[in-house]
């Protein structure tokens, strides 16, 4: 890189922590709302020395699977070092963080494209609402979205194992749902290396992502009740799988917390484990699918579609805001510029090469499918910088250069200065 494409992408980075920082400043003191209830929940209890602990969903203290332990950890050592001001941990996470996204969203374009390609991105990412709109919110999406990236950028140029199972290990353990990057490193090391070596590869992969996962999942098995593998949030498909959703004539096989058939089970009164809760709303979702098989493509039309993909209603993106403590304003600028940018990334789609188109076709298929319970704008953040890097690429840089070369020479040579 030359001085001045360093000096650019600089600029990137502050840009990019100027807007963010500028938003927390503007909608300080916002209510909190969705999963930040929770997280700053069990981020209190850490700072108050109770590490892994939360009263959800019964309201009585107890070491907690309730939600994966990576954002929350980050979270409560926040707390721990600066207070329990969110408005505080949301400026000293945004410093740590922010620069991450930006940065690696330069390195993923230059790595497939050009370092032209990856600072135009970076800039874009900069001010991009929907790449960091829920990084200034108590959301793991300051985590899990530097660390998709990263493990983008491992699948698509590097494709180091030991490190992208290392990676994906510290994904899952921050979004359980990043189980999807696996079979993107099937597809790529497989795609690179054959049957034998891939083979081998993805093993190296899938063992480091079991080794990170591992210490969690033992401290969850020393738990009463039957063991939650990483955390109750995956047991999220029964938010979706009820007669609410389904029958739900404007929203339908929307996301629910509560549908009424669950009601019961969460009445203090009834309390059980976290374990016995998964295990009971697992074998609902189950039992419901069963009875209604016809609800699987249903939902794969509405969640994995409509909503992670937001072909719906622009005023249904808008509604969830409000369940999310975002802001109108900010998430319809970021509607208006996705559109465009999802087009121009099918069309950068061209530049790929075969075996990375096969990869981000895969990424994108077996994500949708991991989202078939809970969808929306907020699930398909860490895609934004893949689909701006791919949207930049596919515009006509090269040719515009050369035109603005040209005019230049057309131009002639300065004239000397007067002295």
């Amino acid at each position: 890189m030359t001085r001045t494409e360093k000096r650019l992408l600089v600029g990137a980075i502050l840009l990019g922590l100027a807007v963010r920082i500028a938003y927390i400043v503007l909608t300080r003191g916002h209510v909190l709302a969705g999963d930040e209830v929770e997280y700053d929940l069990e981020a209190r209890f850490m700072a108050a020395g109770d590490w892994f602990f939360s009263s959800t969903p019964y309201g009585n203290p107890h070491q907690t699977t309730w939600k994966a332990p990576g954002y929350g950890t980050l979270l409560g050592s926040i707390y721990a070092l600066t207070g329990s001001s969110v408005d505080r941990a949301l400026v000293v996470q945004t410093l740590l963080l922010g620069p991450l996204t930006v940065g690696l969203t330069f390195l993923l374009g230059r790595r497939l494209f050009t370092i032209r390609v990856g600072l135009i991105a970076a800039f874009v990412v900069a001010v991009y609402p929907n790449t960091w709109q829920f990084d200034v919110r108590l959301y793991s999406e300051v985590l899990a979205n530097p660390l998709t990236i990263l493990a983008f950028v491992l699948l698509l140029t590097a494709r180091r194992p030991a490190l992208l199972g290392a990676v994906i290990g510290a994904s899952l353990l921050v979004r359980p749902s990043s189980v999807f990057l696996l079979a993107g490193a099937a597809v790529a090391f497989w795609a690179a290396g054959g049957a034998r070596e891939g083979t081998r590869q993805l093993a190296i992969c899938v063992g480091i992502a079991a080794l990170i996962v591992a210490p969690w999942s033992i401290r969850n098995a020393t738990l009463p009740g039957p063991w939650v593998p990483i955390s109750v949030q995956s047991a999220a498909l029964y938010g979706t799988f009820n007669e609410d959703a389904a029958n739900d004539q404007e929203l339908p096989y929307k996301w629910r917390p509560l549908p009424a058939r669950d009601v019961e089970l969460f009445r203090p009164e009834n309390r059980i484990t976290d374990g016995e809760l998964y295990q009971e709303l697992n074998s609902r979702a189950t039992d419901y699918i069963r009875a209604n098989p016809e609800s699987i493509p249903n939902a794969l039309l509405r969640n994995s579609l409509q909503r992670l993909w937001e072909l719906r209603p622009p005023g249904q993106v808008l509604d969830d805001t409000a369940f999310e403590g975002r802001t109108r304003s900010v998430t319809l600028v970021g509607l208006l510029l996705y559109y465009p940018l999802l087009l121009l990334a099918l069309l950068g789609l061209r530049r790929l090469r075969r075996d990375q188109l096969l990869v981000v076709v895969t990424l994108v298929v077996v994500a949708s499918l991991a989202y078939i319970g809970d969808a929306g704008t907020r699930y398909r953040t860490p895609f934004e910088p893949l689909i701006v890097v791919l949207a930049v690429a596919a515009l006509p840089l090269e040719r515009i250069s050369a035109r603005a070369a040209a005019r230049r020479g057309r131009r002639g040579p300065a004239p000397p200065a007067v002295p």
